[in-house]
């Protein structure tokens, strides 16, 4: 029987949520981040521009850009934008980027969506963020990327599963320090081979081995 424990790799971080309005200045160039972003528009005219071609992040649909992606932000009307930053702990970058190279766009999810809209309203309110709110917007970061995970093709998915089976969360780091033991390895370069942002690998580098990547 199948179990899931608490040994499992994959895990997410959120790193900021938030409503802001953008307009025609939302023109951003060759974006590229250690990190996944979350995006819900009110209405329709913001794109994101890979390799020259336009992905439309259409209203009311909940859209996820992977890490690692490169992308320009394209926009023609003024919108409320809800937006979250978070990271994928547990996969390595090279498998987001072979995984996922364009935008993530949801179909109709409605249930999804009335979860956007109340991240929305509670991002929108002047009060702190409660308890149970924060849950609620990290449950529905979780969900769309489960979601997205879902749309990929079944040979896809098997090598996302294979790799969630074998490997926690330093893996890669660990497998590339053991495979080159005579070299120096910077940082940032096992930092994206785990899907995470520098500064946070080598804490948990620290927590989990117990000493930083460099000893």
């Amino acid at each position: 029987m199948a179990e899931l424990t608490g040994d499992d790799p994959l895990h997410i971080r959120v790193i900021s949520a938030g409503i802001t309005s953008i307009d025609h200045t939302w023109n951003y160039q060759d974006v590229r981040s250690p990190y996944w972003r979350f995006y819900v528009n009110s209405r329709d005219g913001a794109s994101a521009v890979v390799a020259g071609r336009r992905h439309p992040l259409s209203a009311g649909r909940i859209h996820l850009l992977p890490a690692w992606m490169i992308f320009t932000c394209h926009n023609t009307a003024p919108i409320v934008h809800l937006h979250a930053r978070f990271e994928v702990l547990g996969l390595a970058a090279s498998l987001v980027r072979d995984l996922f190279p364009l935008p993530i766009s949801l179909g109709i999810e409605p249930e999804l969506e009335r979860g956007a809209r109340h991240a929305a309203r509670v991002l929108s309110s002047a009060d702190a963020v409660g308890p149970d709110d924060r849950l609620e917007i990290k449950a529905l970061i979780h969900r769309a990327l489960g979601r997205a995970f879902a749309q990929l093709p079944a040979d896809r998915r098997s090598a996302l599963g294979r790799m969630l089976g074998s490997a926690g969360p330093l893996a890669a780091a660990i497998q590339a320090i053991h495979g080159r033991i005579d070299q120096t390895h910077a940082n940032e370069e096992l930092a994206r081979a785990c899907g995470m942002s520098e500064d946070h690998f080598i804490k948990v580098f620290r927590t989990t081995i117990g000493q930083t990547p460099a000893q």
